[in-house]
């Protein structure tokens, strides 16, 4: 009994050993991408503890420190991932880490047995021109052997997510660890496509008061058909910061929020998981192209507002649509276009004057004029093109129905506006509305 006694003690004192919080200013090596190569070369970097706290450790190169990085910026950056998130969250008096835990899903604990977020400022550069603003490394939940013998990567083993510096402000910077800190928490439940991905960690960055990405916003505006929605590669943000609101307006009744749902229900990756979303708080099955064009409504009806979104809970600051800038104006209320627009996005199209109510309008996808006609696979073969009203002289058009590849490839339409539908021409257009 007395050896059973010892043998738990000793036990105890070990797991209080490995629990124990690092001392403050100690210093520790950590492996980092560096991003001036493509693909990332690893290095090792080293960097001082310059916070600690219950649910989280701030560690910072040292090359950064009191230069990129000051102490007064980390002390107010401690406080809020523990307890003082901005006024304009969605739940006050919580701190980042416990807010985006109600929602997502607690810290993973595979590897390590501090659970604590790391958050590593370091020097990762940046490639050509292309700066990074930070990212969370999946290989970090592995152990190092594995990481290194499955995938010959390195792994620092912690729930750590990577910050580039100090990134333009301080509410972009805490914005991006908002970011970052959401694709932590969901990469326990399984991959998502990419645009899927990123609406999420748009998303928590809404949840928890920060408002930094409005310059995305402000940049899709001025050229909505070129930045999709749904896309498997890199994305422009804006729309996807767009639609993380209009889910959370849309459905907010959805446990844990719409973005909570998508986080922790992972049977499916993308349109798929956001149509079950809709069923499961709706119970009306609504297919993905009919939410995407409540969200082509969405966003018009926002436009020019100045409205600070999302609208679902009070907040002074937030998230506002610009004017979208229109892709073609009509000199006369009837007329022809030729354009193109990215499989799921939009365009703006302004009219001469108010649509009577006898005009025809007339859209539908066409190859361009090219002499090679587009592969009846890709988008570009066999996207849909729609519109639909916005106001009394704007109409929209948008792309759905197809599954973009890694090429994005552009979907070419044909327009036609005829004020006196009793002298259009006989043609094969269909309708849509």
């Amino acid at each position: 009994m007395i050896l059973f006694y010892f043998i738990c003690l000793v036990s105890a004192f070990a797991a209080t050993v490995v629990d124990a919080a690092p001392d403050l200013n100690s210093s520790r090596d950590f492996w980092v991408w560096d991003l001036r190569v493509m693909p990332p070369a690893s290095r090792k970097a080293t960097a001082t503890l310059r916070s600690v706290g219950t649910r989280s450790l701030i560690y910072v190169e040292d090359s950064l420190w009191q230069k990129n990085i000051s102490p007064a910026f980390v002390n107010r950056l401690k406080d809020q991932l523990e307890y003082a998130v901005p006024a304009g969250a969605l739940y006050p008096g919580m701190g980042i880490v416990s807010l985006e835990e109600r929602l997502f899903g607690t810290l993973p604990r595979k590897v390590g047995a501090d659970e604590r977020l790391i958050v590593l400022f370091a020097n990762l550069g940046q490639y050509k021109d292309i700066a990074f603003d930070g990212f969370f490394n999946p290989y970090d939940q592995m152990s190092e052997r594995e990481a290194f013998s499955q995938h010959k990567q390195h792994s620092n083993e912690s729930n750590i997510i990577y910050i580039n510096g100090f990134r333009k402000t301080e509410e972009y910077t805490t914005g991006v660890i908002a970011h970052e800190l959401q694709h932590l928490l969901a990469s326990g439940s399984g991959e998502r496509e990419s645009w899927l991905s990123e609406t999420l960690g748009e998303g928590a960055m809404l949840v928890t008061g920060f408002f930094g990405d409005q310059d995305h916003v402000d940049r899709f505006a001025t050229a909505t058909g070129k930045s999709p929605l749904v896309s498997p590669r890199y994305v422009q943000y804006g729309p996807q910061l767009l639609f993380s609101s209009f889910l959370i307006d849309t459905l907010p009744t959805a446990p844990n929020t719409a973005l909570g749902f998508l986080t922790t229900h992972t049977e499916s990756k993308g349109k798929t998981a956001v149509e079950r979303l809709f069923y499961e708080v709706s119970k009306v099955p609504l297919a993905f192209d009919a939410i995407f064009s409540n969200f082509v409504g969405y966003v018009f009806n926002q436009a020019g507002q100045g409205a600070s979104l999302p609208a679902f809970w009070n907040h002074s600051r937030g998230i506002s649509v610009p004017r979208i800038r229109p892709y073609h104006t009509f000199a006369t209320s009837s007329g022809e276009l030729n354009g193109e627009v990215s499989p799921y996005s939009f365009l703006a199209i302004d009219l001469a004057q108010e649509l009577s109510p006898t005009a025809v309008i007339q859209v539908q996808r066409s190859d361009g004029g090219d002499r090679i006609h587009p592969s009846p696979t890709s988008c570009a073969g066999s996207a849909t093109v729609l519109w639909k009203p916005i106001s009394p002289k704007r109409i929209a058009i948008y792309s759905v129905g197809c599954e973009p590849d890694e090429k994005n490839e552009a979907v070419q339409f044909r327009l036609k506006i005829l004020d006196q539908p009793s002298l259009f021409p006989s043609s094969p257009f269909k309708f849509f509305r």
